[in-house]
């Protein structure tokens, strides 16, 4: 899963590979630390060619209320298959959620004062570039916009550190999942995961991080004191 993430890249800059511009008049700052409910850059399938601001945490039209979102920040290729509601807003809603990295914390679920010095794992492209994850989205009631990224089990060496992990796209698949018509066979198949990712990763210090901390130094290499340890 996904629980924190990054990006603190200018979305203008990360535009420009993409064909899209920052959407005007949103006072964005960057994000070291975002959790949901934070306001992230996506690209959406509707607006192809603009970087818009949306809410991190998917309320559906059909939702009750705003904070249904809050709990509903990543969402499973297998969801996406089996939950007919989770389809139709895929096959209709499609974003790219633009990020710079995201965290793996073991003790996500508890408070800060009960984790022991054990790092989580900071995982980013090769020379820090931005990532693209594949993600879904929807409006709220008067105009809340809001998405999930999408996951999928992790594979290979990555399942030793996470069950599952962000669905992401190459430059060649962008456009397919921005198609502004309904998904069809060509996005169907983008609904697995990866056969290749050229990842790495890190350890990062937890504690920061579940502390609401929102600064570079959540992203320093972190090993616990007197310890070699080793994440796989």
């Amino acid at each position: 899963m996904c629980r924190r993430y990054s990006f603190f890249s200018s979305a203008a800059a990360a535009g420009r590979g993409l064909n899209a511009r920052p959407a005007e008049f949103f006072n964005w700052q960057p994000q070291y630390n975002a959790v949901p409910g934070a306001w992230m850059p996506v690209i959406t399938n509707e607006f192809a060619d603009v970087i818009q601001f949306f809410r991190w945490g998917l309320t559906p039209q059909w939702a009750k209320d705003d904070k249904m979102g809050l709990g509903m920040y990543n969402t499973s290729i297998q969801k996406i298959k089996e939950k007919p509601a989770f389809e139709k807003i895929y096959k209709y809603k499609r974003c790219v959620v633009l990020s710079d990295g995201w965290f793996v914390l073991p003790h996500a679920r508890k408070t800060p004062a009960k984790i022991v010095s054990e790092p989580g794992v900071r995982v980013h492209l090769p020379g820090n570039g931005v990532m693209c994850f594949a993600g879904i989205w929807d409006v709220w009631g008067d105009g809340l916009n809001s998405f999930s990224i999408i996951t999928h089990p992790a594979t290979g060496q990555w399942a030793k550190l996470f069950p599952e992990m962000p669905l992401l796209l190459n430059s060649a698949q962008i456009p397919v999942w921005l198609y502004k018509g309904p998904a069809g066979n060509a996005q169907n198949d983008l609904l697995r995961p990866p056969v290749h990712t050229p990842l790495q990763y890190y350890g990062v210090n937890q504690k920061p991080l579940l502390l609401g901390i929102n600064d570079p130094s959540v992203l320093e290499p972190y090993s616990p004191p007197g310890q070699q340890h080793s994440l796989f």
